[in-house]
């Protein structure tokens, strides 16, 4: 049975994985539904709170440009939240938008940065990455540009966190219905019986015993580093009904404050003109074949 259910993917059974899914999104949505309806006052306040505010929009006064500032800054970080949640939330098969977004901006940043010798220039609106005036504000160090951008990065570090959720959830739903282990009891079984064990058994096996013997410790070392299989980690949190709040904790933590600031560091590094003219004087020294590629091929890639 439990090999007939392994079978049944969204490629193969495309109707029957979107009607189940369906059922299952229909009843998390009316169970939800039915939470928020628990708290009235709660949900009043806040309706009434985003009736005003929506109304404030369409009175003139001075309070208008403060209001567009407020609504400018929100969209702008939760672009990168959605970014982010569409990197991690394809179960191994996301956007890749650390590489094709979020990358190119922090570059951009940086050498826009170098070029006008300070960082006090917008990056965003009509007037995004124009120098101005302001060399003697804001000099363009490591810390100045770290400073631009480092909202964006952890925006995006917790949409992706937030896009680990769904394995998680279904996991978890999976185990309140009685089917939370099967997977791990195959595999005990496989592996107790000298059968051989292919290399995404080997590691969800190996995952398993790490996640039960350091719980939350594990969950912050397997966020914290690039990890392709960190969707298995979530499914083993969810199989063993790890709380929500240790799963997820361990997961912003190591997603959004450790991981993606270690990757901003290091597009900062990589684009900055002292590590560059670093670089190309060592290899000066050691080869001078070698300092021309490289300053070649550098220029070629920013």
């Amino acid at each position: 049975a439990f090999s007939q259910l392994e079978r049944v993917t969204f490629f193969t059974s495309p109707f029957k994985v979107s009607y189940y899914s369906t059922l299952y999104l229909k009843g998390k949505l009316k169970h939800t539904a039915g939470y928020v309806v628990q708290y009235p006052l709660t949900l009043a306040y806040s309706v009434a709170m985003g009736i005003v505010y929506t109304a404030m929009h369409f009175v003139r006064g001075p309070h208008i440009e403060v209001f567009h500032q407020i609504d400018a800054w929100v969209g702008w970080h939760s672009y990168w939240v959605m970014l982010g949640v569409l990197s991690s939330i394809g179960l191994g098969a996301g956007l890749h938008t650390f590489v094709l977004f979020l990358g190119p901006h922090i570059a951009r940043v940086t050498l826009t940065a170098y070029e006008c010798a300070h960082t006090a220039f917008p990056v965003r609106g009509p007037n995004a990455f124009q120098c101005g005036t302001g060399a003697a504000v804001a000099p363009a160090t490591f810390a100045a540009i770290l400073r631009m951008v480092i909202f964006e990065s952890l925006c995006w570090g917790a949409g992706t966190a937030i896009g680990e959720l769904p394995p998680y959830f279904i996991a978890r739903a999976a185990s309140a219905a009685g089917q939370g282990d099967v997977e791990y009891q195959r595999l005990r079984r496989k592996a107790s019986g000298g059968g051989s064990l292919s290399v995404k058994d080997r590691a969800l096996l190996s995952i398993y015993h790490l996640l039960r013997r350091f719980g939350f410790a594990g969950i912050l070392v397997f966020a914290a580093i690039p990890n392709p299989l960190f969707d298995l980690a979530g499914i083993t949190c969810g199989h063993f009904k790890v709380p929500f709040w240790t799963f997820f904790g361990a997961t912003f933590i190591g997603k959004s404050l450790i991981k993606s600031s270690i990757q901003t560091a290091v597009v900062i590094t990589a684009f900055s003109k002292e590590m560059i003219s670093m670089v190309l004087s060592f290899l000066g020294h050691v080869s001078p074949w070698a300092h021309d590629l490289a300053e070649r091929l550098l220029h070629q890639q920013v």
